[in-house]
């Protein structure tokens, strides 16, 4: 049954191709002469795709204090992978708008599951925050495959589902196929690029991915849209409790924090909804949600330490043989200098001193070369030694432990308060030596020569990255640059200088 689908979806001939400017995007994009100019070109040929780009990056996703006029000034606050995202993105929103209106609820709850998978994305450490937004808004596509494969014996089954993940059991009970698979398989003939099919087609399976990396970006967009069940799902109370649970269990996000997201989510998903010229039907701020959700949550609710100690019964040998409680490892140890949110909001602080004081801050953006591959031939085991050899030397970098973190996988992000970008960029140069000085030893005789790329980027009075999201971005380009130069060097962010007014 399961190829039997597929191959009708392979041969379905009004599913939407991928329209041509997002084809030349990609194509360019992969291409090693890499020429940004020409990217471009391709993209301010399509008045209506530059506008959407523009409105978007100007949106309240951003916070810009200062607008964003042109393609290439979008590409430098933004960078190109998150451009070329966007690019997909609305490209293929407009390209599915022929197929969508059989199923009107498929936008509103992929439009809160993007917004909230971008949140994720911040809030986490993971800088591809756009792609994170634009593979949530595409991961249940799939769904509209399957209808337009199936035609009503699909549209029964997502008719008679109760929510999202009772489609999911059904879909796999009726037919033997789910539509994340059809997601994956419509990603690969859009060819779109391997991180965003990969989690259009697994982000139902998470588990089964085992780069950690790549399964902190898909679990974004899974949560993404459980996210969206909040604001568009029959009941409301089920999807905060299995929303809250998700997130600490996975980000080791406290309740408080999860809830601030949802609210954000519910106030910037009506922002973003009508530049993808998306229409939500009227939703209650999340406050209200919660409210009326109150008295079953606290029925779904386990009781607290403190509740379960209040209602046991207290016994002289009990208080006689009580013992301390061991203090159990938590997260942070694994990261001496704290998670990828600690780091964030050391950015954010150092970088709005900087801007007060007229100073300057460099943030480096480093990532161990190939670790995916070292992981599958080596292990898991030996990849974290080579993570906390990595830890030791960017530490040894660092001014204060505050100043360093390990982001996802094999990124780190270092900062250099005060540093001009000729400094940062002698110190990034250190620490690739650093690491291709020697081996890595990994127990029993095994020594793995390792390198690292790294991206430079720097705040200075009067340049425009005055926002974190911007200094990063500018950094990301700079790594992205190194990778594309062989890996193993330093490649430094810099502004395009201004075309000469024509005589």
């Amino acid at each position: 049954m399961t190829e039997q689908i597929a191959n009708r979806i392979r041969q379905c001939p009004t599913l939407p191709a991928l329209p041509a400017v997002a084809q030349q995007v990609l194509e360019l994009v992969a291409r090693p002469d890499l020429d940004v100019q020409q990217i471009t070109r391709v993209i301010a040929r399509d008045g209506d795709l530059v506008s959407k780009i523009l409105r978007t990056v100007n949106s309240s996703l951003y916070a810009r204090s200062n607008a964003v006029g042109t393609i290439d000034h979008a590409l430098l606050i933004m960078g190109l992978q998150s451009v070329k995202s966007l690019v997909l993105g609305f490209s293929l929103t407009a390209q599915l708008q022929v197929i969508a209106h059989k199923q009107p609820r498929f936008w509103p709850r992929s439009i809160y599951a993007a917004t909230a998978a971008r949140a994720l994305a911040a809030m986490t450490g993971i800088i591809q925050q756009e792609e994170a937004f634009i593979a949530a808004l595409l991961a249940d596509v799939g769904m509209l495959v399957l209808h337009e494969t199936l035609g009503e014996e699909y549209g029964r089954i997502v008719n008679e589902a109760q929510s999202h993940e009772a489609l999911l059991a059904s879909e796999r009970e009726r037919l033997g196929y789910d539509h994340a698979n059809a997601s994956g398989l419509i990603a690969q003939h859009w060819k779109l690029p391997p991180f965003l099919a990969m989690a259009m087609a697994q982000h139902h399976e998470t588990a089964s991915i085992d780069d950690e990396m790549l399964r902190k970006f898909v679990e974004t967009v899974y949560v993404g849209g459980r996210c969206a069940d909040v604001f568009a799902a029959t009941d409301p109370a089920q999807a905060i409790f299995e929303v809250r649970r998700l997130c600490e269990e996975l980000f080791a996000m406290p309740q408080s924090d999860c809830d601030a997201m949802l609210r954000e989510v519910g106030a910037r998903t009506k922002e973003v909804a009508p530049v993808f010229e998306i229409t939500i039907p009227e939703s209650p701020p999340y406050d209200q949600i919660l409210a009326a959700a109150q008295e079953k949550l606290a029925q779904m609710e386990p009781p607290s330490d403190a509740a379960e100690q209040a209602s046991a019964p207290s016994t002289e040998s009990q208080a006689t043989e009580a013992k301390p409680v061991e203090p159990q490892p938590s997260q942070a140890s694994e990261n001496p200098a704290g998670t990828p949110m600690d780091f964030h909001l050391r950015l954010a602080e150092q970088l709005t001193a900087a801007v007060a004081q007229s100073g300057e801050l460099s943030l480096l953006l480093l990532e161990i070369d190939h670790l995916e591959a070292l992981q599958r031939q080596y292990g898991h085991e030996v990849a974290e030694m080579i993570l906390q050899a990595a830890d030791r030397i960017v530490a040894a970098a660092a001014r204060s432990p505050d100043n360093w973190s390990r982001l996802t996988g094999g990124q780190f992000a270092l900062l250099l308060s005060g540093a001009r970008r000729k400094r940062a960029t002698e110190i990034g140069e250190a620490v690739r030596i650093a690491f291709s000085a020697k081996p890595i030893a990994c127990g029993c005789g095994l020594q793995i020569p390792l390198t690292i790329s790294i991206g430079v980027a720097t705040y200075q009075p009067g340049m425009p990255l005055r926002e974190p999201v911007h200094l990063l971005k500018a950094a990301d380009l700079a790594l992205f640059a190194a990778k594309q130069s062989g890996r193993n060097c330093v490649r430094v962010f810099t502004l395009p200088k201004p075309t000469p007014a024509a005589a």
